[in-house]
């Protein structure tokens, strides 16, 4: 009967030790799960900050091209208003020598209409 009991003992601790063993592996297994949650999401979050980079670069070669872009035109801009420039500056001359001949053509109408006086002055005198 001892040897029963004994043996019976022998077997409960037994399986008591088989059931810490299996609450150890579930325990195990629940850490190692949360530990994989824990890894997967620094992943998720490191493949996110990829994205966006990647994101960010793709946005940055076409603000690269825009800037170039930009510089062109500014170039351009520069150029026509240097054009522009140059006609005013043509214009300007023009006008300028309109005005010298113009002053210079006040004395002559003077002149033309004193002479025109004078002949008439002569004419009227002969007669």
């Amino acid at each position: 009967l001892l040897k029963i009991l004994r043996r019976k003992l022998a077997l409960q601790r037994q399986l008591l030790l088989l059931k810490l063993l299996q609450w150890q592996m579930a325990l195990l297994w629940f850490l190692q799960q949360q530990a994989l949650l824990k890894i997967l999401r620094r992943v998720l979050a490191l493949l996110k900050i990829l994205r966006w980079k990647l994101v960010l670069q793709r946005q940055l070669v076409p603000l690269r091209l825009l800037q170039q872009r930009l510089a062109l035109l500014r170039l351009l801009q520069q150029q026509a208003l240097l054009k522009i420039l140059r006609r005013l500056l043509a214009l300007l001359k023009i006008l300028r020598w309109k005005l010298v001949l113009q002053r210079q053509l006040v004395p002559l109408r003077l002149l033309q209409q004193r002479l025109a006086l004078l002949r008439l002055l002569q004419q009227q005198a002969l007669l």
